[in-house]
């Protein structure tokens, strides 16, 4: 039992209107996600282009192989860091933290 949002008197809590004032019992708004999308999405994008890069390269190439290690390196780094601090782009964020350590083991690999 919930109390009139008009009289005050109490009602049942899926009552649309107050049956004795009949005042509208507005619903409270869904919750809303807190949180953007501006670290999910360079953090995806970043490990596209590496594990794209790490397949890409040949092992000699030391340039590229850099290349492919750093920007995994950023969005692991980014990924993390977008877990840890909002809920929003969750799933963003774990696709882009496999695709970062990914590319960070390959660039590891093709050295060795």
């Amino acid at each position: 039992m919930i109390h009139c949002r008009g009289c005050g008197q109490t009602i049942h809590e899926s009552a649309p209107n107050c049956p004795h004032c009949g005042a509208t019992q507005a619903a409270a708004p869904p919750p809303v996600a807190h949180g953007t999308l501006w670290l999910p999405v360079p953090a995806l994008v970043c490990g596209i282009v590496a594990v794209l890069g790490a397949f890409g390269t040949e092992a000699n190439d030391r340039d590229a192989v850099a290349g492919v290690g750093l920007f995994g390196a950023i969005a692991a780094i980014l990924a993390a860091i977008s877990l840890a601090r909002q809920p929003r782009g969750r799933g963003m964020a774990i696709a882009a933290l496999i695709l970062g350590i990914v590319a960070v083991l390959a660039a590891i690999g093709s050295r060795l």
